[in-house]
């Protein structure tokens, strides 16, 4: 076994890492994808740390990797632009064509991060985690954000908090979003507020109970009811699981401010005014729950709505995937695969009926982009297993 631990003053990349052998299942946690966001640093070094000072057994491979070293230092989101808006295909291909020499700041990021990301991929022989930690501006119980495969929930379920689904209908380029196509298991888990101390606590919790559940960490090393309840407490006014269905967008030059006292999973009223964009009050459409609303001058999303959903659409939807339902679905009116995109259908919304988009949403799939009357869904590749059998 290697373990490694920075020890130098300058701020590295790499946080630490475990390594036996890509035989065995690897975590690969990051820290600071947004440069305010540190706490999840901390927890990250923390968690090594106690690993080593105790000697906890390890069954397989940690490494801890911070995000956006050039906003860290400067305890910025970002610089040019925002590093978890960034792993889009159109953008990846815009980077590789560029002189190296004069990438922006958070393309040079981008570079260094994808080469460590892809080469644990290429070389994994075993399951994969990718655990992205994030911190909010505004106050929050901590939840997860999943692209909805089976195997995300799953993962997911190790933490008793909320879970958030459809938010990659709303933004492209996450690094979750990015690698989810590719095989791993990957989560984002937000903790809570930037700088409280609870936020690290959280964050460490989430790191141990995601290495018990990939089987890395036996229950038995560490204190494992404390940190469970330490979760479960922290979310239990809180929904257990949301839908994500509108996001409000801004641009680098809106002006925008959120009304004070929105925190996530608040209940807001159809009509209530929720913030003021470009000297427009923005109302809520209906009755819902307020998420990640913005309290801080950088960020390109104003504020989500989300609506909560029952264990029993959860129950019924891996039913359906777990039964193969997919590969029926063109029987429904308005509805074909794609012959040039893998997992991909094309729905049109003059012919097919709102029950079977309802159905779609239920086996996954999400929308991709639009072309007037034509909708084209996908979904993530690997559903029910992974490249590696997991």
């Amino acid at each position: 076994m290697i373990v490694e631990q920075e020890r130098a003053t300058t701020l590295n990349r790499e946080i630490g890492r475990i390594f036996h052998s890509y035989q065995q299942p690897t975590a690969l946690f990051i820290g600071g994808i947004h440069g305010n966001e540190q706490t999840g640093i901390e927890a990250i070094h923390h968690v090594f740390k106690e690993i080593e000072e105790k000697n906890i057994p390890v069954h397989g491979n940690i490494i801890g990797v911070r995000g956006n070293l050039k906003a860290i230092e400067q305890n910025e989101r970002y610089i040019s632009n925002d590093l978890n808006r960034a792993f889009t295909e159109e953008n990846l291909q815009h980077i590789s064509s560029q002189d190296q020499n004069n990438l922006q700041a958070e393309d040079e990021e981008v570079v260094v991060l994808k080469s460590i990301l892809d080469q644990v991929i290429e070389k994994s022989k075993a399951p994969v985690l990718f655990m992205d930690l994030h911190t909010t501006s505004s106050y929050s119980s901590p939840f997860t954000i999943i692209d909805d495969t089976l195997r995300n929930r799953n993962a997911s379920n190790a933490l008793p908090v909320t879970k958030v689904l459809g938010i990659s209908e709303k933004i492209q380029g996450t690094v979750l979003s990015y690698y989810g196509d590719k095989g791993p298991v990957s989560v984002v888990f937000e903790a809570g507020q930037h700088f409280e101390r609870s936020s690290i606590d959280r964050h460490i919790a989430a790191i141990w109970l995601s290495l018990i559940k990939f089987g890395i960490i036996q229950k038995e090393s560490i204190n494992y009811k404390y940190h469970y309840q330490l979760l479960q407490e922290a979310a239990k006014k809180a929904p257990k699981i949301v839908e994500t269905f509108m996001r409000f967008a801004l641009n680098d030059e809106d002006s925008f401010h959120m009304k004070a006292g929105y925190s996530n999973f608040k209940k807001v009223k159809q009509g209530e005014v929720l913030a003021v964009h470009n000297g427009k009050e923005i109302t809520s459409p209906e009755d819902c729950m307020v998420f990640m609303p913005l309290y801080q001058d950088q960020g390109q999303d104003g504020f989500f709505l989300v609506n909560p959903i029952s264990r029993f659409w959860i129950s019924f939807s891996r039913l359906l995937r777990q039964q193969k339902m997919d590969q029926v679905i063109t029987v429904f009116p308005g509805i074909k695969k794609s012959t040039s995109q893998e997992n991909t259908y094309i729905v049109n919304t003059k012919i097919a009926s709102f029950r079977a988009l309802d159905l779609l949403h239920l086996l996954g799939f999400r929308k991709k982009f639009s072309e007037d009357h034509l909708l084209y869904v996908s979904r993530l590749p690997y559903d029910l297993e992974g490249p590696w059998g997991d």
